[in-house]
């Protein structure tokens, strides 16, 4: 048996509207909104650290400032 393979990677999807990746994730029936992210591979980025550290949307400034930190060096 194959596993169905998704379009986008988990917890994220794409506005095409606005052109910029989102991180969601559904707890006991409620969307949370944790982030929008200008590419793909931020996103996917945003789900590995939250996935690490725990799925709390307060923490959404300082996981965005991880994720550029790790994917773009120091500014």
């Amino acid at each position: 048996m194959t596993k169905k393979q998704r379009k986008y990677p988990k917890h994220t999807f794409y506005d095409q509207r606005k052109k910029t990746w989102v991180v969601r994730r559904k707890k006991k029936g409620k969307n949370y909104h944790f982030g929008t992210y200008k590419t793909r591979e931020e996103a996917e980025k945003a789900v590995e650290i939250y996935d690490q550290i725990g799925w709390d949307p307060v923490k959404n400034w300082a996981v965005k400032a991880k994720v550029k930190e790790i994917l773009y060096g120091d500014d």
